[in-house]
């Protein structure tokens, strides 16, 4: 890595006239350009944070130990770090927000401004200007945050600023839920790493005040996960209407989270098969609850309001014109390199991979790319805030501190800083 961050450098017409894609938009390709000039950066970096982890496992061994156990941070010092790493990550999202010249990604903003004005407005051209504008727009089957901006602007007359505003809650909210089911799937784990690989994450920093919904998304990916436990853990009529209601927002906050409708039916029949019981009628609840349900009001909305075009329009668009530049495997594996492999170790760390909370995180990561696939979307990083709960909660029981066993918290600390480098350097050089 460190020889080809050198020669990169050295040599930076070669390397980037071989990775160069030709997009048609302006600001896309010197986005791309400048990514390709910096990447050498990065790989240096990421040579000085393996050769500092090499260091500390020779250093651990020396000793013969693995320097004790993790320790359990107070409840203060544990909300004041995270606090500063949510800082951290609001400022850099806002350098990267500022760097990209301010846009209003994808018009959520501007839809949830007309949504505001049809509200407040006695204007009658206003309703006809709102229904031209939805059967126009290609995203108007993901209707709830340009709703929630159309509300917030109630209290805040900025649709930026709002929107800014429920992606930096969103990121919050994630970490508040995610300490929540590890405490379910992973009692023994100490959190605060756990936390901050999260917040420490390029997707979590890049997202948590960008005008995309990368963050909500994400947020209601671990909201339905947590929803879904706590239904497993006791069912009742009340915990699977909160359930089916965690889906049902999270299908019409984004088409990208579709597959969650699938995780319950397919956790049901895989413990069915292994098991050799088949409860028909817990598996009809579950199929009728979270999958026909969510899919039928989806329906009903694209077609009553005639935006079943629309919903073409945003499939197609996924696999046309430029995007259809980074729906590649070398994409794929650069960004879940960057972006998902640093944690690789603490997954592989996880016995519990077959259990059905494990099963069903890693599942919906399988789902979510290939449901790129299949639509031949693009990889870009900032999807990955989409996965990213899932993937941690399948590092989890990396962290767990269990008696008698060797802990390796020297290394780890060496891996949580380098790591947490690695990410935010990814931000600060506008690499996503």
């Amino acid at each position: 890595m460190f020889l080809l961050g050198m020669l990169w450098r050295l040599w930076p017409a070669w390397f980037v006239a071989r990775f160069d894609v030709p997009y048609p938009h302006a600001i896309i390709l010197n986005h791309y350009h400048y990514l390709l000039h910096k990447l050498p950066d990065l790989l240096l970096l990421g040579a000085l944070v393996l050769f500092a982890l090499a260091g500390a496992l020779w250093l651990a061994a020396r000793r013969g130990t693995f320097a004790g156990a993790w320790p359990r941070l107070p409840v203060a010092a544990e909300t004041m770090l995270f606090v500063a790493l949510l800082a951290l990550d609001g400022w850099l999202s806002h350098r990267y927000w500022l760097a990209w010249g301010r846009p209003l990604w994808d018009d959520y903003a501007r839809f949830g401004e007309i949504l505001h004005l049809a509200l407040t407005s006695n204007d009658p051209a206003v309703l006809p200007a709102l229904w031209r504008f939805i059967g126009e727009y290609p995203h108007a089957p993901s209707p709830l945050t340009p709703t929630l901006i159309a509300v917030g602007m109630f209290i805040v007359h900025n649709a930026a600023a709002v929107l800014m505003a429920f992606n930096l809650a969103a990121t919050a909210g994630s970490l508040w839920l995610l300490r929540a089911i590890v405490r379910r799937v992973s009692p023994a784990t100490i959190f605060w790493p756990l936390g901050v690989l999260f917040l420490a994450h390029g997707a979590t920093a890049r997202n948590c005040l960008f005008i995309q919904l990368d963050a909500i998304n994400g947020f209601f990916v671990l909201l339905f996960f947590h929803l879904w436990l706590s239904w497993r853990e006791k069912p009742s009529s009340d915990r699977l209407t909160a359930m089916v209601v965690a889906i049902v927002l999270g299908v019409f906050q984004k088409t990208t989270l579709f597959p969650l409708m699938a995780v319950p039916t397919l956790v049901e029949l895989v413990e069915s098969w292994r098991t050799r019981r088949w409860e028909v009628k817990r598996l009809a609840t579950v199929v009728l609850a979270t999958a026909v349900v969510p899919a039928a009001l989806f329906a009903f909305y694209i077609f009553q309001l005639e935006v079943g075009r629309n919903f073409q329009t945003q499939v197609e668009l996924m696999g046309a014109g430029w995007n259809i530049l980074d729906f590649s495997l070398k994409r794929f594996v650069y960004a879940t390199l960057l972006l998902l492999a640093p944690t690789l170790p603490l997954v592989a760390l996880n016995r519990n991979r077959h259990r059905p909370p494990h099963l069903a995180f890693a599942l919906y990561i399988l789902l979510f790319f290939g449901s790129i696939v299949v639509v031949r979307g693009p990889f870009w990083g900032r999807y990955y805030s989409h996965v990213l709960g899932a993937w941690l909660l399948l590092a989890a029981p990396g962290l767990a501190l269990v008696e008698g066993e060797k802990s390796y918290r020297l290394p780890l600390c060496v891996f949580l800083t380098g790591t947490a480098a690695v990410q935010y350097a990814l931000v600060f050089w506008n690499l996503m």
